[in-house]
């Protein structure tokens, strides 16, 4: 089911399933997803995991959590984040659990797979007995359409010139464009209204330019230029979120990119792996993924998961954290 059908079926049951599969690139989506089914639930237990931090206790710890019964609640909500680092084991672990599992739940267990396999055992357990919701955003349409429900819940009516507009500008990343919809909104309110030379000015107030020289500067693997670059949009003020973000979405852009080169096919899927059918974006995209090996743009995925994580959760000083992403990313040959 799509996210529209998820939002559906949540308002006419009052029984969740145990299993609830979760298939999106979008964190925006993500935490909807969560926090729709935290209020369907209302008062619940809650606990979070991640499977990279899990490795091969996932699947025990899972089911030790879901055995385990809320005290001062009726119903429990398990989720785990980067479910596809789950192994073969733990994912067989988890179909048995759930195949031997009686209803009605009162544990509830989410698992949130950026991309999962056609053919995985939970999936297919999921579809059949479960939930699995999917909401991957592959074609600008439905991404369009998701912008122009973020701004209308913000009270906004994005005229056509104004959407074209904000997917041309901002990073196709529904966390970042809340965020410039949300300065939209605010600036609407106060005016009364907004329109495309107001948007244009608003937006372009953060340094486009300057990201993409950074996101670049990380794909050429020139270390010393990424860096100060990246110090400096630090120091003016940039968000560390929104810099995660372009960069996670540069790297994304080369995996797929490797991925396809890899495997030798055609341009046009080429283009709709990056999202994009500009000649240009292609052969950048391209060109700069030959510098990488495969395993290391799945280790650079990884590592932005654990900066994401390390953020959003933990105390550690934002600028190291993405000082240290970058080092990581682009210290293969420096400056060339």
């Amino acid at each position: 089911m799509d996210f529209k059908k998820f939002q559906q079926q949540l308002s006419s049951t009052s029984q969740l399933p145990g299993l609830i599969l979760l298939e999106t690139q979008e964190g925006y989506i993500a935490a909807e997803v969560f926090k729709a089914l935290r209020n369907h639930l209302s008062d619940c237990d809650e606990e979070r995991f991640y499977a990279t931090e899990l490795g091969k206790s996932a699947a025990s710890t899972l089911i030790a959590s879901l055995k385990t019964l809320p005290m001062f609640t009726q119903r429990k909500l398990v989720i785990l984040r980067q479910a596809e680092a789950l192994d073969s084991q733990s994912e067989q672990m988890m179909v048995q659990y759930f195949k031997c599992e009686e209803e009605p739940a009162e544990a509830h267990l989410l698992l949130h797979y950026a991309k999962i396999r056609a053919n995985a055992k939970l999936k297919k357990l999921a579809e059949s007995q479960g939930w699995y919701i999917r909401a991957q955003l592959e074609r600008r349409p439905e991404f369009a359409a998701w912008v122009k429900q973020i701004a209308a819940d913000k009270g906004l009516q994005l005229r056509a010139d104004v959407v074209r507009f904000l997917m041309e500008y901002v990073p196709m990343d529904l966390t970042l464009m809340e965020r410039e919809l949300e300065k939209l909104a605010l600036f609407a309110s106060e005016r009364g209204s907004i329109d495309l030379k107001a948007v244009s000015e608003l937006v372009c107030a953060t340094n486009v330019e300057s990201i993409f020289k950074l996101t670049d500067a990380i794909g050429e693997q020139r270390l010393t230029t990424a860096l100060k670059l990246l110090r400096k949009m630090l120091a003016q003020g940039e968000s560390p979120q929104m810099l995660l973000a372009m960069i996670g979405r540069h790297m994304r852009q080369l995996y797929r990119a490797k991925m396809v080169a890899d495997q030798r096919i055609s341009r046009q899927l080429v283009a709709e792996g990056l999202e994009t059918h500009s000649p240009f974006v292609i052969e950048k995209a391209s060109r700069q993924a030959r510098r990488f090996r495969l395993p290391d743009l799945r280790r650079a995925m990884q590592r932005l998961y654990e900066v994401d994580r390390q953020l959003k959760s933990t105390g550690f000083a934002a600028d190291i954290l993405l000082e240290r992403l970058v080092y990581d990313l682009a210290a293969n040959q420096g400056e060339s």
